[in-house]
């Protein structure tokens, strides 16, 4: 072979590669996990596929069957030609199918190139390939931007964009002079998608959109902001899906509709009035082609939605219960719902548990609900697959990102402007307002347990004291304090007898028992259990009755305060130690002026619901406690984790915590024991939390907390306030990523572009400062790390963390494939929980699939 046939076939794979990466069909992902040959070669996936891949009858996607297009497309045998190259370049628009009619779930119509039909195209395809060393081929980086698609793919919407106008402008003026009785809704997270405008609107319905952008434009929408954090966008969509009774309690019937799906005909309307009208509690879309969980679960895993270890767990729990794989199987984008009925509720409220604590494939533990719960639903009526081309009541269409042939792909109407990263500017004026005669008359019981620390304990009775109203009382729980304290705290309960109680232990029996002592002893609809080494400021019990009466579900709510882990600031970590940060009071700022500046920083009515609230200040509705009981004295006799206990199991019984971010109240951290001490019992209570719950659920919540963006949001106010300089922690966010785009890039922060297209950065020595690698990892959802700028300090630092042992290469591609003949492999899985795994890091390619 002369050097120009060299030549020209090394340009010819250049512009496949780039073909096949901007057309969408190839998913490197699905290919390195099913051709592990391929991902141990350290070769890049879609040259070995232009190369080897197709001449080997490999798929490069689920979208994509190579041998069934080559027996169907003789011409394109005849031609020499790549199967792929040839359907993005010619066969698209030939109407050709790229695979077998039962794999590509439509029953769109589509021409099959007759067997003998003669080659076409052949001259593209003339020179053959030869294998030659990867590292001719630079890196091609897929990006959401540089999809192609093709007129004939794109969605022609029922009515034209005029009248689709005109009736978006009718209904704004018409609902303005109606209640409406049905609400529909939708969530999108993150400026990762389109919006989906519906092309039929119901004058009787409201529609209302949750989502962190700012949606432009004419539009129906009421949007919403997500007042509840996860470390995952579908999770935070999940909880607004299964939480109508909790957003919608003035309407009758809730109906959720996936952000990816068009209502384009009068279907639903019809199944929503037939609802309402027969009375039924719940009904959702027949999924067309699976009827048994099991074979959902196949689906999951196969297709990379979450964990397979997490679903499999999850499924072979609900089989030991007995649930039947033949229970049927619901298509979730489309529910109907009587929200508010008890019954649906109760469904809802199970429905979340499982998704919190298992996958977030909300389709895996629907059915299981459903049987588990005995609530009645029906199957919307005469529905067709929503993937039907021809379906006049509804199109799916695919995220940005996923380009699904067998899609149509949506356009929005011109009137609607890109959505844009939401920036609500609170009113620098706000006030937390206390006069409401509601507020100040509700009664509010205050629990404080006493061990000692009588300097402190003096500090907080003092503030307490000078901000009690008459609907207040105090519970002191004197935990066998020595006689100077317990001569005070006499003295307090006689200067005030008829709001103080005073509850004494002679002998000190721990935290947890006294804290039970009062909480008994309170019916107030509100109680406080409150630190006695803490001062609150004005209103402060007003403003926990504000947010725990802000929104219907409430178990527990807290204020922001110096140091109170997640809830703390201006920090949230020490600069020196990396823990916890306990914060002083800024220079010149007294706990009143903090509380200024958190009213001013935070976005109160709007208040975060949040997992786990820090136990300093804790505050309980009386019907939580009624409902499942006190703190477990016997698993925490003296505290450390009784707090979180109670956060999980309130949460389990179908309650959500909330954070008062307009509330300071300063924590002089626990006298009654030493650090030593404290960190021994806090190890202890986390060790009890994670065999109660799970690791993944505690581990969720932590990351919800550590990372809320209304929590981060108060705090860099805070800091700006104080004039002081905004710690590292907090100076780079990672945005959320949808689970679409779940490959983040961690590249070196000076490498700003990769073929002219902006990649997710992460800079080395953020990994670096992390305590513990793999939680980052877990936490970030990292699949590829890319140590080609680190001068080769990234993989010792990563193989001395993970314990990981082999040699590690930058870069060279001749390297990697000396070290894959050596025997250091690149696993398919996650190579942190592989012992004695051999650690290889290289140019975008470190596997953790």
């Amino acid at each position: 072979m002369t050097m120009l046939s060299k030549i020209l076939i090394r340009l010819r794979e250049i512009r496949d590669c780039r073909l096949i990466c901007q057309s969408g069909l190839f998913d490197r992902q699905y290919y390195l996990h099913n051709n592990l040959d391929v991902t141990r070669s350290c070769m890049n996936p879609v040259l070995h596929y232009i190369r080897y891949g197709w001449q080997e009858g490999r798929n490069p996607s689920e979208n994509f069957n190579t041998t069934y297009y080559l027996k169907t497309n003789r011409d394109v045998v005849r031609a020499g030609a790549n199967p792929l190259c040839h359907y993005i370049k010619y066969g698209i628009n030939e109407n050709r199918v790229p695979l077998p009619v039962q794999s590509r779930e439509t029953t769109g119509k589509t021409d099959i190139a007759p067997w003998d039909q003669p080659a076409v195209h052949s001259h593209d395809f003339a020179a053959s390939n030869t294998c030659f060393d990867q590292g001719w081929i630079p890196d091609i980086y897929e990006t959401r931007s540089n999809t192609t698609v093709t007129n004939q793919n794109i969605w022609q919407p029922l009515i034209n964009e005029q009248e689709l106008l005109r009736r978006v402008r009718q209904y704004n003026v018409q609902k303005l002079k109606r209640k409406a009785r049905v609400v529909a809704f939708s969530a999108m997270i993150g400026n990762y998608d389109r919006i989906i405008h519906p092309e039929h609107i119901v004058d009787e319905w409201d529609y209302v959109f949750f989502s962190d952008v700012e949606l432009q434009g004419e539009h129906i929408f009421e949007v919403r902001k997500p007042d509840y954090y996860a470390d995952e966008p579908a999770r935070m969509a999940r909880f607004i899906k299964t939480h109508p009774h909790l957003y919608f309690k003035d309407y009758d019937c809730a109906v959720w509709i996936d952000s990816s799906i068009l209502i384009c005909g009068p279907h639903l309307e019809q199944a929503v009035n037939q609802c309402i009208e027969n009375g039924t509690l719940l009904m959702g879309n027949p999924h067309p082609h699976r009827s048994c969980v099991f074979d959902e679960l196949a689906q999951c895993i196969s297709r990379g939605k979450d964990d397979p270890a997490i679903m499999e767990q999850q499924v072979l729990r609900y089989k030991k219960e007995g649930f039947s794989p033949e229970f049927g199987m619901l298509e979730t984008g489309i529910l109907i719902r009587k929200h508010n009925d008890d019954r649906v509720r109760v469904f809802n409220e199970i429905w979340w548990n499982e998704i919190e604590k298992g996958s977030r494939r909300d389709q895996l533990s629907v059915m299981y609900v459903l049987w588990k719960t005995k609530l009645p639903y029906k199957f919307l009526p005469d529905m067709r697959d929503i993937r039907d081309r021809e379906n006049k009541d509804y199109q799916l269409f695919p995220h940005i990102g996923k380009n699904d042939l067998t899609l149509f792909s949506y356009r929005p109407p011109s009137f609607m402007k890109k959505p844009s990263v939401s920036d609500v500017k609170k009113d620098a004026d706000c006030k937390f307002q206390a006069t409401p005669d509601l507020l100040r008359k509700e009664r509010v019981d205050i629990v404080v347990c006493v061990h000692n620390a009588l300097d402190d304990v003096k500090k907080c009775f003092q503030s307490v004291l000078a901000n009690l109203l008459p609907s207040h009382k105090i519970f002191i729980g004197d935990d066998g304090s020595d006689l100077e304290t317990c001569t005070y705290l006499c003295e307090l309960k006689q200067a005030c007898p008829e709001q103080i109680q005073l509850i004494r232990n002679e002998k000190a029996k721990g935290y947890t028992k006294a804290a039970n002592m009062g909480l008994k002893a309170s019916d107030a609809p509100l109680v406080i259990l409150l630190n006695s080494d803490t001062i609150v400021s004005e209103n402060w019990a007003l403003k926990l009755l504000h947010a725990a009466k802000s929104v219907p579900g409430v178990g527990v709510v807290g204020p922001m305060s110096n140091a109170a882990s997640w809830q703390s600031l201006p920090r949230l970590k020490d600069s020196v130690t990396g823990r916890l940060a306990v914060n002083d009071l800024p220079s010149g700022k007294t706990v009143q002026d903090m509380d200024r500046l958190c009213e001013k920083c935070s976005e109160f009515p709007l208040f975060p619901r949040v997992p786990l609230i820090n136990g300093f200040c804790y505050g309980i509705r009386q019907e939580v406690i009624d409902k499942i009981g006190v703190f477990d004295e016997e698993a925490f006799p003296r505290g450390y984790g009784e707090e979180d206990d109670f956060s999980f199991r309130a949460m389990d019984a179908g309650y959500i915590h909330a954070i008062a971010t307009h509330c300071y109240v300063y924590h002089a951290k626990s006298k009654s024991f030493g650090d030593a001490k404290r960190d021994k019992l806090a190890n202890e209570g986390g060790r009890i939390l994670r065999s109660r719950y799970g690791e993944v659920r505690v581990r969720r919540a932590v990351h919800g907390m550590e990372n809320n963006p209304f929590l981060r949001q108060v705090r860099l106010g805070v800091i700006n306030a104080c004039g002081d300089r905004v710690p590292k922690e907090e100076q780079s966010t990672i945005p959320l990523l949808h689970e679409t785009e779940r490959e983040l890039l961690v590249k070196d922060a000076d490498r700003k572009q990769a073929d002219g297209m902006e990649n997710n950065l992460i800079p080395f020595e953020q990994i670096a400062r992390s305590d513990n690698l793999k939680s980052l990892i877990d936490e970030k959802n990292i699949r590829f790390i890319d140590f080609s700028c680190s001068h080769g300090s990234g993989v010792l630092w990563t193989q001395k963390k993970t314990k990981a042992k082999g040699l590690g290469f930058d870069i060279n591609p001749r390297k990697l494939k000396q070290a894959a003949q050596k025997g250091v492999l690149c696993s398919p899985f996650d190579i942190l929980n592989l012992p004695e795994r051999k650690l290889v890091s290289f140019t975008t390619i470190f596997h953790m699939l």
